[in-house]
């Protein structure tokens, strides 16, 4: 019987035997891995928001060191895109949130819908990926800054943020004035066709509920460090050792929304930043903001490009700083994704953001840590 086979159906029987097995031994792995690489993330506080539309996302809180000079404005941390919270606090080595902890700042990592958490919910009877980017700017992040205020008694709060956590604060409301500073880690404000011109698949999107990075990344995370050619444009792979690279995989990943990546390609579409309804109202916000803001980007970031990132810095209308982070400045050429969880990003990059809040911040409290 076997060998009235016809040669099709032998191709087809070895490419589906291989692909099955290829998903038995990833499976596997990543279930020997996520013993392996266990995730240590204990913050102080751990609380559950409600935004205005209904969905609960979750919000952590380090506590400022007791043995350094606390301030009383709070730092905002919050996560870009396909990512969750852990980019701004993976572990002891790689935690933007425990450094400024530990130089005294009272740290709030945030959580927007789009990112990963078991706390995080949306309403009942709506899908978990059913969400624009105007969501994220219109109720996230008011909520957080509500949350933050309330909780520490502050009038207003420093933000830092990676990619479009930085992104949500200078498209949102300039009448919101709960902002101390920015501080913009490779995020992005021109998205142009000739960049991203993949944006004409938008259409492909349609008829999706969920786009599973998270699944994939996890199930291949064992083979992460020989897939460098797959996350080239996210994270250089001579900025990672293969244990982080498989923790990254394992824990930083988080599905994405059809319907945000489809408001983001009508946006390169458009060149302009406009609304889910095509409306290029997010421009003359970007303008409008007059907090001081810094701006960031590396050198080798595939995602955001230099110019990218600069054209908020641009049109900024408040006091503001722009920095390239390239080798001819004495800095590592980052790229997108290791620019907070590189190896060297808590002697290079945080050191940046720490003066910086420094600088705009002189409000240390009178007690005495030693008291």
């Amino acid at each position: 019987m076997w060998n009235e086979l016809p040669t099709w159906a032998w191709i087809l029987g070895i490419v589906l035997g291989s692909v099955t097995v290829l998903l038995v031994v990833a499976f596997w792995g990543m279930r020997r891995g996520l013993r392996q690489y266990p995730l240590r993330c204990t913050p102080d506080e751990a609380h559950v928001i409600v935004t205005k539309d209904g969905w609960s996302l979750p919000l952590f809180r380090w506590r400022p060191a007791e043995d350094v000079p606390q301030k009383t404005t709070p730092v905002v941390l919050c996560h870009g895109l396909g990512v969750n919270h852990l980019n701004m606090d993976l572990d002891d080595d790689l935690s933007l949130a425990r450094y400024l902890r530990d130089h005294g700042w009272d740290c709030w990592v945030a959580s927007l819908r789009s990112g990963h958490h078991e706390a995080l919910a949306a309403p009942q009877g709506q899908h978990r990926q059913d969400f624009a980017l105007d969501h994220l700017v219109d109720a996230d992040v008011p909520a957080i800054l509500e949350k933050v205020k309330e909780e520490t008694g502050a009038e207003d709060v420093h933000w830092v943020g990676h990619s479009m956590g930085g992104m949500v604060v200078f498209l949102g409301d300039p009448a919101v004035t709960s902002i101390r500073s920015l501080v913009a880690v490779a995020s992005p404000s021109r998205l142009t066709r000739k960049q991203y011109p993949h944006y004409v698949l938008r259409f492909a999107l349609k008829g999706l509920r969920n786009v599973p990075t998270r699944w994939f990344t996890r199930l291949f995370a064992p083979m992460a460090p020989w897939l460098g050619w797959a996350f080239r444009r996210m994270v250089r792979m001579k900025a990672v050792d293969r244990t982080l690279m498989r923790r990254l995989c394992y824990y930083m990943f988080a599905d994405v929304s059809p319907r945000m990546v489809h408001q983001l390609a009508t946006i390169v579409k458009h060149e302009s930043l406009c609304n889910e309804d095509e409306q290029p109202i997010y421009e003359e916000r970007l303008r409008s903001h007059t907090f001081p803001a810094f701006f960031m980007v590396g050198a080798a970031d595939g995602v955001v490009s230099p110019d990218n990132a600069k054209y908020a810095y641009t049109h900024w209308s408040g006091r503001k700083q722009w920095m390239l982070l390239e080798e001819e400045s004495g800095f590592e050429s980052y790229g997108h994704g290791d620019i907070l969880v590189g190896r060297s990003s808590p002697t290079q990059v945080f050191p940046l953001i720490l003066e910086w809040l420094e600088h705009e911040s002189t409000d240390f409290t009178d007690k005495d840590p030693a008291c």
